[in-house]
């Protein structure tokens, strides 16, 4: 917790649960305090009991008759049972409730001051024994105030002679160093996690570029393709309609009305009308008149 917070700010983060993070030690500290002192003012109560109720049925069986030994002795250990549970009972919820109140007083009292010193204990003390006594009136409160006050300054004198002689600072700075060293190392995981990011991003950017530099170059490439593809379509169909209409053109017409009409023309008795048109009918007819007109009229 910072330096700059108020105490009230600090008691509202210690209370206050986020997800994924652990509880804060000074709770987990009252957690097992609290269980601590229950468990133990149980099992004392829990003897203290089992030998009053022993001694009571003794004390009130004395002069019954049993049938045997072993049945006086199972009603015995009955009564032990019943005696032990319930001042078990009786003192570990009583016991646990006086360490939960007096361990909360001083956490919050350490909390919001921001130190761990005798006056912690004291507060938690007398708030302790006023809690005790809040049921009898005022002036019990007050008295039970004094008396823990009075009880739990030889306890803070105690505890914080033993804290400084074992680790040489209070329990809070240890705390704090610790608290600044898990802070410290959830910063540098956090710029390291950033920096992995910034350098993802950065990866990103950079094929980013190269694809679209590269889709860039392969659209160029298709474009020159087309364009070369284009040009040598238009190259060989003006090579094939300028032969196909010049040479055809003139070859069928120069012949055809060339040989048709001269050949006709000079040899209309000897071939007849056969190359008018076209050599193949021309041929055809003119030799075939020709031919059969001459040997004809010669035979």
């Amino acid at each position: 917790m910072a330096d700059s917070e108020t105490g009230l700010e600090r008691i509202k983060l210690l209370f206050k649960y986020r997800y994924g993070e652990e509880v804060p030690e000074e709770l987990r500290d009252w957690s097992n305090i609290v269980l601590l002192s229950t468990i133990t003012g149980f099992l004392a109560g829990g003897l203290f009991g089992a030998r009053v109720g022993a001694d009571k049925f003794i004390a009130s069986k004395q002069f019954a008759k049993f049938p045997s030994q072993m049945q006086a002795q199972r009603e015995m250990h009955a009564a032990a049972l019943k005696g032990f549970v319930r001042y078990g009972s009786r003192w570990g919820w009583k016991l646990g409730l006086f360490a939960g109140i007096f361990t909360m007083g001083r956490t919050l009292s350490s909390v919001y001051r921001n130190k761990d010193d005798v006056f912690n204990y004291v507060v938690a003390g007398s708030v302790t024994g006023g809690v005790f006594k809040v049921r009898h009136g005022i002036k019990p409160v007050i008295g039970g105030a004094f008396l823990g006050f009075l009880l739990s300054l030889p306890v803070g004198l105690c505890v914080r002679a033993l804290e400084l002689a074992t680790f040489g600072r209070s329990g809070i700075e240890q705390r704090k160093l610790e608290r600044d060293r898990l802070r410290r190392q959830k910063k540098d995981l956090w710029n390291e996690r950033l920096k992995s990011t910034d350098n993802l991003i950065v990866c990103l950017e950079d094929f980013k570029d190269d694809s679209q530099e590269k889709s860039h170059d392969h659209s160029e490439k298709k474009l020159t393709d087309y364009y070369t593809l284009n040009t040598s379509n238009c190259d060989s169909s003006g090579d094939g309609s300028g032969d196909g209409s010049g040479d055809g053109s003139g070859d069928s017409s120069g012949d055809g009305s060339g040989d048709g009409s001269g050949d006709g023309s000079g040899d209309s008795s000897g071939d007849g009308s056969g190359d008018g048109s076209s050599d193949s009918s021309g041929d055809s007819s003119g030799n075939g008149s020709c031919d059969s007109s001459g040997d004809g009229s010669g035979e």
